[in-house]
């Protein structure tokens, strides 16, 4: 078994997070419907990975057709199905997009990785504000290289752009661990490109458990366990 000496991340719900879940709670309450954060979290994460794996490259897109049907699931899974053309028009009024910002732990979890010699980088499906988001958060510091899909022309899960990604790097594909929050885009892709996934679940196993038994943490400071029982592996140690 290959020790792990690079690291790359996604970016959305794994190292970032946005107040989208906070303007549908505080949307549905206007509306007479309310629901917690904790619902409005919850759904918006079941929702993103319904599209990852039914409807991949769809959010990217963004008609009012896709969005439509995006806030539909939304509010199905807020327990309020119905609702989804008040909620879009809703959430339209907002006058500025939804700001990116880092998990509590990202920023620690990503200086002990690079303390400990590890090479850290980002593999992301995003439009040009990417580095925009990485620089607001201080995320353009701490990983290098960074593969963005608008800039290779190619999403997740293709091989293209991990292939872009294990060329500016010096190590094989068996050494570069991919962490990711979507099965579909982040672990398949990484898979077919020969790199070791690790899914990062934070709602555990809520509306996907065909994913049970797949390498997975429900936090990033989890990784560093995950990392020493692979190199315990590896050695031969139980």
């Amino acid at each position: 078994m290959s020790e792990i000496r690079c690291v790359f991340f996604d970016l959305g719900l794994t190292l970032v997070h946005n107040d989208l879940p906070q303007r549908c709670a505080d949307s549905l309450t206007r509306l007479d419907h309310p629901v917690s954060l904790e619902q409005a979290e919850t759904a918006y994460q079941l929702t993103n990975r319904w599209f990852m794996h039914q409807r991949p490259g769809d959010l990217e897109k963004g008609t009012p057709e896709i969005w439509r049907d995006y806030h539909r699931m939304l509010c199905a899974f807020c327990g309020v199905p119905g609702l989804e053309e008040a909620l879009g028009e809703a959430l339209h009024r907002y006058p500025t997009r939804p700001v990116w910002t880092v998990y509590p732990e990202t920023l620690s979890v990503l200086q002990q990785l690079k303390e400990q010699g590890y090479t850290l980088g980002l593999i992301s499906n995003w439009d040009r504000s990417c580095r925009s988001v990485l620089q607001a958060n201080g995320l353009d510091r701490l990983l290098d290289p960074l593969i963005i899909s608008c800039e290779v022309q190619a999403e997740k899960p293709a091989r293209e752009i991990f292939a872009a990604a294990l060329q500016r790097v010096p190590f094989p594909a068996s050494e570069c661990l991919m962490v990711g929050d979507n099965y579909y885009s982040d672990g398949l892709g990484a898979a077919h490109a020969g790199m070791p996934y690790l899914l990062l679940l934070r709602n555990g196993l809520a509306g996907c458990a065909e994913l049970a038994g797949k390498p997975a943490v429900q936090n990033l400071q989890e990784i560093f366990t995950y990392l020493k029982q692979k190199e315990n592996k590896g050695k031969g140690k139980v």
